[in-house]
C-alpha cells in the first residue's frame, strides 16, 4: 500500500515538473509566428512568369557540322597515328573542341527568355544565364548590327556569350541571329542582344512590367 502511494506521488511530482519547465509563449513569439499580410498584387507579380521562345533558325546545324568535322578529324588522326603520335595534344584538343560544339548544339532548343516579376532572364541551357533587372533598363530597340572579324561565338543563326560589334561595343548575346533584327536591351552597365519570335508581344509585356 505504501509503495503504491509513493509511486503515485512520484508520478505527480514528475508531471508538475514537466508543466513548470514547458516554455510559455510570449506576445512577441505569437506575433512572430503570425502570418504576415501579403500584398496580393505584388505577390502575383512575383509569382507570374512568362516565357518567350526565340525566332527559329538553323544555327544549330552550323554548330553541329563544325563539331562533327572536328570530332571525326580528331578521331581519324587518333586511329591513324595512335596515342604515340607527336601531335597527340593537337588531336585531343580537336576531339574535345568538336565534342564541345556538339554539346552546344544540343542545348539549342533550350534557348528562351523569361519575364518573372521584376527580372528578365535570358537562358541557353545550363551554359548561359543573363539576369536583367527591369528597373535598370535604359532603352529597348530593334536594329541590325555590323559584324566584326574579332573572334567570338557567332555563327549564321546563333550568337551567344559576349560578342564585339564595331558600332555598339560588346553585347551579351542570346540570340538566333548574329546581326539582323537584334532586339538590343541596354542597361547602365551592359548591352544584351536577343531575338524573340513574337517581338511585339515580348516588348509590350516587358514595358508593362517596367511600369509596375
Amino acid at each position: 500500500m505504501l509503495i503504491h502511494k509513493l509511486t503515485i506521488f512520484i508520478v505527480i511530482l514528475f508531471l508538475s515538473a514537466c508543466t513548470t519547465l514547458e516554455p510559455t509563449r510570449t506576445g512577441s513569439d505569437i506575433s512572430t509566428n503570425a502570418p504576415k499580410e501579403i500584398n496580393w498584387k505584388e505577390s502575383k507579380q512575383m509569382i507570374e512568369k512568362k516565357t518567350f521562345k526565340p525566332r527559329p533558325s538553323t544555327g544549330w546545324i552550323w554548330v553541329s557540322l563544325i563539331g562533327l568535322v572536328l570530332l571525326t578529324t580528331g578521331l581519324g588522326l587518333m586511329i591513324k597515328y595512335g596515342l604515340s603520335s607527336p601531335f597527340l595534344i593537337t588531336i585531343l584538343l580537336t576531339v574535345l573542341i568538336g565534342s564541345a560544339f556538339l554539346l552546344l548544339a544540343s542545348f539549342f532548343p533550350t534557348m528562351r527568355y523569361e519575364i518573372e516579376g521584376s527580372r528578365l532572364i535570358l537562358r541557353y541551357g545550363p551554359l548561359l544565364r543573363y539576369t536583367i533587372e527591369l528597373g535598370q533598363i535604359k532603352s529597348i530597340r530593334s536594329r541590325d548590327l555590323e559584324i566584326s572579324f574579332v573572334s567570338s561565338f557567332r555563327f549564321p543563326g546563333l550568337a551567344i556569350f559576349a560578342v564585339p560589334y564595331p558600332e555598339v561595343g560588346t553585347i551579351k548575346m542570346c540570340a538566333t541571329a548574329a546581326s539582323h533584327g537584334i532586339l538590343l536591351i541596354e542597361t547602365a552597365s551592359d548591352k544584351y542582344g536577343l531575338t524573340p519570335a513574337d517581338e511585339q508581344q515580348f516588348v509590350a509585356e516587358l514595358r508593362s512590367r517596367m511600369r509596375q
